[in-house]
């Protein structure tokens, strides 16, 4: 008897309040729902996340791979281009000769050594300017591949 008077009290609890009932539906279903949305895209985005840094991962992987290339590349191409370039251009061995010479003249000795020193200062700004010429074309490089791999 306890029972069935307790259920018809709820039951005209709820018929007189249907419409609290509805909205309070409404609004907890609409919470569950958004929810599972927002747990879905978050999911998403965490899979996005992990993917984007396994490419920046590969990409990274590669693009030290290549300067480590191009550095054992540039320090086993060096000698050889300062002994091509440098070597035969900008030699001082025989004018040094000329001037330890005891059969040069001292206007001989001193047109020498200006011309000398004319080698010396351009050997340093030839050295300077390869030097920044291999840095550009370096970086050329570089970049170039690394537009290459990341469209791929």
């Amino acid at each position: 008897m306890f029972v069935v008077r307790l259920a018809r009290g709820a039951w005209r609890f709820v018929c007189a309040h249907k419409k609290l009932f509805l909205v309070g539906g409404l609004l907890g279903g609409a919470a569950v729902v958004g929810g599972v949305l927002v747990r879905r895209k978050l999911r998403h985005f965490r899979r996005m996340i992990a993917v984007q840094g396994v490419r920046v991962a590969r990409l990274q992987k590669v693009l030290d791979l290549n300067e480590r290339r191009a550095s054992h590349l540039v320090k086993s191409n060096m000698e050889e281009l300062r002994k091509n370039l440098l070597g035969r251009l900008l030699t001082v061995q025989p004018l040094v000769q000329r001037i330890k010479n005891p059969q040069t003249t001292p206007e001989e000795a001193d047109l020498v050594w200006k011309e000398l020193q004319h080698c010396s200062f351009a050997r340093i700004l030839s050295a300077i300017y390869l030097m920044a010429l291999l840095r550009v074309g370096l970086g050329a490089l570089m970049s170039l591949q690394g537009k290459y791999l990341m469209r791929k």
